[in-house]
């Protein structure tokens, strides 16, 4: 019984921790500004903006980024770098891409 006690209660503090790890609107806006700064921090030629857009969609679909700081992304062209193994932002880089 007590396994079972220990494994549930780290289940729940592994959901409460991705929770508070959505990274929100002013967090995107300021990370953007600090990135775009550091060069060589992102790639050198733009995404297109269909890229961008699915780059943004996977990142709230994953619970990383809230639906605000999308919204915003979206409307400047910015988009979350996301580490595939420990599904963290790295960067939000500028795509500035065509539509």
């Amino acid at each position: 019984m007590m396994i079972k006690t220990l494994a549930f209660a780290g289940a729940l503090s592994l959901l409460s921790f991705e929770s508070a790890a959505m990274m929100d609107l002013a967090a995107y806006q300021s990370r953007a500004q600090i990135d775009s700064e550091i060069t060589g921090r992102c790639v050198y030629s733009p995404l297109p903006y269909h890229e961008m857009v699915r780059r943004i969609d996977w990142a709230v679909n994953r619970g990383l980024i809230t639906r605000r700081a999308a919204d915003w992304g979206k409307a400047y062209s910015y988009y979350p770098v996301i580490d595939f193994f420990s599904f963290t932002i790295g960067a939000v880089c500028s795509g500035s891409g065509s539509r």
